[in-house]
């Protein structure tokens, strides 16, 4: 089963990570907002906006897999309760079209789950012949999608800082009930700023353990890191030893 997994992993190749510090994803002519669905029950479903920019037609395809959390890995498998509609749509210039995500399971949610929409923009017919089948897309958006059962739920946060080379492997062990999106990190020993990384790093879902990688200097173990999460809500707190 774990070789099932790494093998939809190395397939799902991500080139962009996104989170609710940015109001859009845009990279060449294909444009998805907003870029985190998460809804709560009784409400089990939630739509985006994928808009065409530029001046020719383009196929997108969408897909959505199952997404945990092992090890501090993110796992990817296909997902057989979520429904998207459209699958597959050729947009016309200068037009959006709406899409919706339908968590379909019949069975009722008793913890968060959490999935990954895949949009891809596919090249046209001439590119396809000019490079061959090696290339498969144009642009990706990687779209997290959440659904939670109702009540409140919080994430509940434990850091460790592995050395590897070049840096740190941070792992964000979330024991809580609810997953938590982790940006503009810094990594402290005492007052001393080890290591950064700005931008999103990466999420911690619900019962797992997410990971991410600080480039950082020589000299000093860290013992405390600083960041925000994806409210933009600061985030300090003491580094296991």
């Amino acid at each position: 089963m774990r070789l099932f997994y790494h093998i939809c992993l190395l397939f799902f190749i991500v080139f962009c990570l996104s989170s609710k510090l940015s109001v859009a994803q845009t990279a060449g002519s294909l444009r998805v907002t907003p870029v985190l669905i998460d809804a709560q029950s009784p409400v089990l479903s939630g739509s985006l906006t994928m808009s065409n920019n530029g001046g020719k037609p383009m196929t997108v395809q969408v897909r959505v897999f199952k997404w945990v959390q092992q090890n501090g890995e993110n796992l990817y498998m296909p997902a057989r309760d979520i429904a998207v509609s459209p699958p597959m749509i050729i947009l016309r210039p200068r037009t959006d079209s709406v899409l919706r995500v339908v968590r379909t399971s019949g069975e009722p949610l008793t913890r968060e789950e959490g999935y990954r929409l895949v949009i891809d923009q596919l090249p046209d017919s001439v590119l396809r012949r000019k490079n061959g089948a090696g290339i498969s897309f144009v642009v990706r958006h990687n779209i997290p999608v959440f659904f939670s059962p109702p009540g409140e739920f919080e994430p509940q946060l434990a850091w460790k800082a592995v050395p590897v080379k070049g840096g740190y492997q941070v792992f964000a062990i979330n024991s809580g009930t609810r997953h938590i999106g982790i940006a503009e990190v810094r990594l402290l020993a005492g007052a001393t700023v080890l290591g950064k990384l700005d931008g999103l790093a990466g999420y911690a879902l619900a019962g797992s353990t997410g990971s991410f990688f600080v480039q950082a200097r020589a000299g000093g173990k860290p013992d405390r890191i600083q960041a925000v999460d994806t409210n933009r809500l600061p985030i300090d707190d003491m580094i296991q030893r």
